[in-house]
Order: structure tokens, then sequence, then C-alpha cells
């Protein structure tokens, strides 16, 4: 190799030592202005995670004040509301104003006087129908003379009502409608409730409450029939719906279809109505019985005057009904009592009837064995 070629080679080389050195220095640079770079992102996140952060403060703080405004505009409208006169439409879609707040009042049905003694207004109630029995300090009203019976639901003493002297008069439009006119003659004033539904009868206790000053109270009550109702709904959720059959009267086979409260809370407490297809409250007959085969037959005897076992005997003995579900697992179930009053009463004891009603059809689901048999016991067997 000449003189001339190796000075080629180590001038190369030398170039090349030049072009790596610089290109370790470019890079070495580049790599410092990266890094420079990457704080400086770094850092940027932080103030847009704190920023972030002070938004996310502001809007609570902003959530909190529009909650605070609308429960001060729900509050003034309330007040507003309870002023008097005010003037309310009942069930029979006739305009009642009332000039103050009622201080002696008569209640025509047991639901209703579920609802006012709910209501706090035991003090306000000086007359009942015979067959109010709840809660057990109308009782004791009673047994001391502060609060008198004034006939039966269907067969109430005007007479006695007017005597009382009420300023106000509440009656269940759809069995004491006929009643309206006469008590209306005799100068009184009548409010008529109707219980198709459990909204209509959450309606009816907000409305009682407004009129009687006591819608913090009935607020209260139908926020609970409310979470049950979510609550019952949720424990439930993709479990298969109990055929149910539920009857008042043996005979004639008095029952339950769609469009009442009671087929409302069947269905929430996670049952089918067998007698859905039919419109309200009404008779079905073994034959059709015998054809829907339900799973779970209740009897509620609040005006049955017969025993378990000859509730149980009658029906079971009716021919081919050896063959029914209900009777070849024992899901029989009668209520009597006030386990009868909880699902035939529209009050504010709907909460403790769609617990029993999910525990009778779903016992695994809340954990209890349901006796075949339930009366005033039955806050021991709701979950």
């Amino acid at each position: 190799m000449t003189s001339t070629t190796n000075k080629i080679i180590i001038a190369s080389v030398i170039v090349i030592l030049a072009i790596g050195a610089v290109s370790a220095a470019a890079f070495y640079t580049v790599n410092n202005q990266l890094s420079t770079v990457l704080g400086q992102l770094s850092a940027l996140n932080s103030q847009i995670s704190s920023m972030s952060g002070q938004i996310n403060s502001l809007n609570n703080t902003l959530t909190g004040l529009t909650n605070a405004q609308t429960e001060i505009m729900n509050i003034i409208q309330t007040l507003i509301d309870s002023t008097y006169p005010m003037t309310i439409t009942d069930a029979a879609g006739r305009a009642i104003t009332l000039y103050s707040a009622p201080e002696r009042i008569v209640s025509g049905a047991p639901s209703v006087t579920e609802i006012l003694f709910a209501l706090n207004l035991s003090q306000q109630v000086v007359g009942v129908d015979s067959y109010s029995d709840y809660p057990p300090e109308l009782l004791s009203l009673e047994a001391t003379g502060a609060i008198q019976v004034v006939g039966g639901v269907s067969t109430l003493d005007v007479e006695k009502v007017a005597a009382l002297a009420p300023d106000l008069v509440i009656i269940d439009y759809g069995m004491q409608g006929q009643f309206i006119d006469t008590l209306s003659d005799l100068g009184l004033t009548v409010i008529a409730l109707k219980s198709d539904s459990i909204l209509v009868v959450e309606q009816n206790i907000l409305l009682l409450g407004k009129i009687n000053d006591r819608s913090s109270e009935a607020v209260a009550i139908v926020g609970e029939i409310e979470s049950t109702v979510q609550s019952i709904t949720a424990s439930l959720e993709g479990v298969n719906d109990t055929r149910v059959l539920e009857l008042m009267w043996l005979d004639p086979m008095y029952t339950t279809g769609s469009g009442t409260y009671l087929n409302e809370i069947i269905e929430i407490a996670g049952g089918t109505n067998i007698m859905a297809d039919k419109s309200g409250w009404g008779v079905t007959n073994p034959e059709e019985i015998l054809l829907k085969n339900p799973d779970v037959v209740i009897f509620d005897t609040m005006y049955l005057s017969m025993t378990y076992s000859e509730v149980f005997g009658t029906f079971t003995a009716l021919e081919g009904f050896e063959n029914v579900n209900a009777i070849i697992n024992g899901d029989v179930y009668v209520l009597t009592n006030q386990s009868a009053n909880l699902v035939e009463r529209a009050g504010p004891r709907i909460v403790d009837a769609i617990k029993l009603m999910a525990c009778i059809l779903h016992p695994d689901i809340f954990n209890v064995t349901i006796p075949t048999l339930l009366g005033d016991d039955y806050p021991n067997y709701i979950r």
C-alpha cells in the first residue's frame, strides 16, 4: 500500500470520526431538547389536571347552588300551595275550596283513616267508619270517645257524620260516591278520593298533606313508597315472574284484574297476575282458574269469616284442583287481619304490602320462609 493511499485512509477515518462526534453531539443536544420539551409537557399536564380539578370543584359548587335553589323554590311553592283559601279538585271532578286547615275530620274509609294517621292528624280525626282498625292509636282514641264510629263503608250514617260537625269529610269515591250529594246538602265539605293505582294513592297522600298543612310528612311517605318500589325491583332483576291468583272471596270468587293498585303490587313484587286480562275488580270461576293454572294462590280474608283450614279445604276440594300447581307445591296462602289489610287498603302501608308480596312470591330471593297463614304477625316475615 502506497503512502498516498495510507494518507487517504487516515483522512477518511478522521472524517468519519468527526462526523460521528458531530452526530453524537447533535443527538445529545436533541435528546436534551426532547427532555426539556417532555418536562414542559408534564408540567402542562399537571397544570391541566389542576385546572380540571378546579373546574370540577366549580361544577360541584354550581350544582350544589342549583340544587339549593331548587329546594328553596320547592319550599316556596309548597308554602304558596298551602296558603288559604285553597281550591282543589277531587276524584269526582268537583272544585272544592278550603278556607283554613281542617280541625275536625271524618274519614269514611280505612285507607283514608290510615293516611290521616300517617300524616300525624290523629288529633283532628273525630269520626271513622266501622272497618277502620289501624293504627293501634286509633283504637285507643275510640275507646276514650275521642273518635266516633259513623257506620260502615257502604252504610255510612250521614246523620252521625253531621252530628260531629266536621269541617271536612273524606270518602272513597268508588265505594261511597253515592253519599256526596247527601253530605253536601247538609252543608258539609266533602272530598272524594279514588285509589286505582299506586300513583293515585301517592297523589292522595300528597293532597291530604297539602290541605292539612302536612306536606313534609306526605313527601316523606311517598318517598318511602318510591324507594321500596325501586329496591324490590332491583332485587328481582332477572328473576322469572311467578304466576299469581289473588282472591278476596270464595263464593263468588272475587279477584283483581288490570288497572288496580293490587295488580301493580303483584307486578312490582315479581308476579304475573293471571287475571290481568280482566279489567278492574271482578269475578272468576273454577274453570278459568284450572285453565290458567296459577303457581301461587293468595286469599285476602279481611272480610271472610273462615279459618285457614276451611278456606284451604274448600278451595282444594274443587273438582280438578288437585292438578293446580299452587296446590301441588303447597303455595296456597291465606292472609287475614292486618296482613289482609295491607294488600286491600290503598294507603301508606303499600310499602309493607309490596315487601310481603315479594317475600311470598320469591322467598328464596329474600331468604325467608313464609307460613301459609299470615295475620297480625306479618312484620316478622317482610324483608
